[in-house]
């Protein structure tokens, strides 16, 4: 009889053991990834969890999902003369972009307009922020 108990009781404990919920256990298993954090895709590496958090397996996937079906800055000529795209969100919250033009001698929504020169006379009222060389 002694030996059935300890047969009911180990077969107990195996059967607590294999169907325990997974977030109950100590787990070792790393993520990587896209995650949306703050209202911005973020990549998160080495999370010791027991459920995968993040979300998307690429940036791209991640602004879709973040920016909607269009995402400019993977047009063609959305940012001219070098400047960089980065994908935004309107006030109201539909997809749009911004080119960052600093450095590139050009300035504008995208980038189109030559800088003028230091030396141009009279100089311009306001001059774009981003035409200015450190």
């Amino acid at each position: 009889m002694e030996y059935l108990g300890w047969l009911l009781f180990l077969m107990s404990l195996l059967y607590t053991t294999t169907n325990s919920n997974p977030v109950d256990r100590n787990c070792n298993q790393l993520y990587e990834g896209w995650t949306i954090m703050e209202n911005e895709c973020t990549f998160r590496e080495d999370i010791d969890n027991c459920q995968n958090p993040t979300m998307f397996n690429s940036l791209e996937d991640c602004q879709l999902e973040l920016y909607g079906l269009v995402n400019y800055c993977s047009l063609p000529d959305v940012c001219r003369n070098n400047g960089f795209c980065v994908s935004t969100r309107t006030w109201y919250g539909s997809p749009a972009y911004k080119c960052y033009c600093d450095g590139t001698g050009y300035y504008g929504k995208k980038c189109e307009t030559r800088c003028p020169s230091a030396r141009t006379f009279p100089r311009p009222r306001s001059f774009p922020i981003s035409c200015i060389q450190i």
